[in-house]
């Protein structure tokens, strides 16, 4: 089914939520950065904290690794559902931003039990109880349930909102500037006071008797410091809701085209036209690499941290904050280069960083600052990829065939990475060392570095969409 013809503009009936003036590309922008705030927060929660909660039930590393994996089989199938089902989806808040709200909103209430859980069960034999590491995988995967729904949407609607107007790589740059300041208080904020040692201090302070029940709430805390970070989150992802629902308007569509295309389409059909295409499953190769070297970098990177480091909390997030910092000042120049050079040798750079990181890793991080360096590098070539993206795949498609596509490529790089966890898991019980995990990353970065140089260089002209 073919995109809406101009004269089908005049036809389309306006819903509630798109009465008025139509929204200017910078209000537009602003509301999308809600989407890659919800995506850095998602991030940070999934990789930094729950691992950290994991460990309070489990000591086996394997275990962990088989939790975390588990949270890939969630995103193979949400996310595509999502993206699909958002293909064809008529409602009065749009076709993409419903599935936002209802999944910010699962996300964040399942954050704040998931935060309290440890302080329900607090016993250490009552948490190396099977029941108890149950709960805690239910509660992790209704999170990722909430997460995925949302963000199964994330690119289809950037694609939607801008790239008729060539701003693609721009809006991402864009957004990567107003995400900054929650990820900085992430790590410098919250994951600070997820310490112990710090709470207990700050209840016995002077100030903490000024505050009626200040005290109390701080005691509280220090039996259960993680409920810091997912109360963060929580409220993070409270606030993304609010601004999506706020500045973001959708494109019009014409109802009786999407009607038409529900009855059109089905999953045989979208998946015949995606392996088919030669153009596609080079994308896909491209996406698997990168979320497989993500994956594994960030599944022990807590853990190793702290017990082979042995950083605290402190320092962890002292070393975790150079990530979303220098993404901005990488992402906010590539975001414009991308739009007028194209993606393809932003790709190659970026998987090339991916191995000198993984070699780093390997040989030479001992000392927070070495890790600093290697999370230095790491942000390099994540903002270099992540830059990529977009462009790549919602550039090679029709305009009402995008979230099928973004389906059919997450699913496979979704499959991917479920593979390659439990393998970095079990690696690391065999070696007894969190560093074989980068041994892993090296070959992925050369797999990357392959696939990035078959994709091809798309770019787009405002008013424009190429389709592969």
């Amino acid at each position: 089914m073919s995109s809406p013809t101009p004269d089908a503009e005049s036809t389309r009936s306006r819903t509630p939520e798109s009465n008025g003036p139509p929204r200017t590309p910078g209000r537009q922008i602003f509301g999308y950065s809600a989407t890659q705030i919800a995506s850095g927060m998602f991030e940070w929660v999934d990789l930094t904290i729950v691992p950290l909660t994991l460990k309070l039930f489990t000591q086996s590393n394997l275990a962990i690794s088989l939790v975390l994996s588990s949270f890939r089989i969630c995103g193979m199938c949400v996310q595509p559902f999502a993206a699909t089902r958002s293909d064809t989806c008529t409602s009065r808040f749009g076709r993409r931003k419903p599935f936002l709200l209802v999944g910010l909103a699962i996300a964040a209430a399942v954050a704040v039990l998931l935060g309290l859980l440890p302080s329900f069960i607090v016993e250490p034999a009552q948490r190396q109880t099977w029941w108890a590491l149950g709960l805690v995988v239910v509660l992790c995967v209704a999170m990722k349930f909430g997460q995925d729904l949302a963000a199964g949407v994330f690119e289809p609607l950037r694609a939607d909102l801008f790239a008729k107007q060539g701003l693609m790589g721009q809006s991402n740059a864009w957004a990567a500037v107003l995400v900054l300041p929650f990820i900085l208080f992430a790590n410098l904020g919250a994951m600070a006071y997820s310490d112990q040692v710090r709470l207990q201090k700050l209840s016995a302070s002077a100030w903490a008797d000024s505050v009626p029940g200040l005290k109390g709430l701080l005691l509280f805390l220090s039996t259960n410091p993680l409920l810091v970070s997912y109360t963060f989150g929580s409220l993070v992802f409270f606030v993304t809701l609010w601004m999506v629902r706020r500045f973001i308007t959708e494109p019009q569509w014409d109802e009786a085209l999407l009607a038409a295309q529900r009855q059109t389409s089905s999953l045989k059909q979208h998946a015949v036209r995606f392996f088919s295409n030669r153009l596609y499953l080079k994308l896909a190769l491209y996406n698997i690499a990168w979320l497989m070297f993500r994956a594994v970098y960030m599944l022990f990177l807590s853990l190793f941290a702290s017990e082979t480091l042995g950083l605290t909390m402190k320092q962890l997030g002292q070393a975790l904050w150079i990530k979303p910092a220098a993404s901005v000042f990488i992402m906010f120049p590539c975001g414009f280069l991308v739009d007028r050079y194209g993606p393809k040798v932003f790709g190659l750079l970026g998987f090339a960083l991916y191995l000198v990181t993984a070699l780093f890793l390997l040989f030479v991080v001992k000392t927070e600052g070495t890790l600093f360096v290697a999370m230095g590098l790491f942000t390099l070539a994540d903002a270099l990829i992540l830059t990529t993206l977009p462009p790549l795949v919602m550039l090679s498609c029709k305009e009402d065939d995008r979230g099928s596509t973004f389906a059919w490529i997450h699913i496979l790089r979704a499959s991917g990475a479920f593979a390659i966890t439990p393998v970095a898991g079990w690696l690391v019980d065999l070696t007894g060392t969190y560093r074989s995990c980068y041994g892993l990353c090296v070959a992925i970065a050369i797999v990357g570095l392959v696939a990035a140089c078959l994709v091809p260089n798309p770019r787009v002209r405002p008013g424009e969409v190429p389709v592969g």
